[in-house]
């Protein structure tokens, strides 16, 4: 009798992790198409003359309302967004910027 409800509670757990990981997987891949449409949009859609479409973090984190270590971790896994950065007056790299890259 142990032995069954023991066997049965380590199938539920395999099954439940199974299925949190397809929960995980599903809600990334919605977030990371979110971040790859925003930074479409905002390239395609200059707001000003010379608009590249470039972002920074603290910029998506008030738009989408991701956490840092969220948009970085989607930049990464994306393959359709391109991280760069701009130079301080110093000469170091100063921001991170995030654009939509179509290659």
């Amino acid at each position: 009798m142990v032995e069954t409800l023991a066997t049965a509670l380590s199938i539920a757990a395999v099954v439940a992790s199974f299925f949190w990981f397809v929960h995980r997987r599903i809600a990334e891949r919605r977030e990371m198409g979110l971040l790859e449409r925003y930074l479409a949009a905002e390239k395609s859609n200059p707001r000003f003359a010379d608009d590249t479409g470039k972002r920074t973090v603290n910029h998506l984190m008030r738009e989408l309302g991701f956490s840092q270590e969220k948009i970085l971790h989607l930049s990464n896994k994306s393959g359709k967004v391109k991280r760069t950065s701009r130079r301080r007056e110093d000469g170091m790299s100063g921001e991170v910027l995030f654009e939509y890259d179509e290659e």
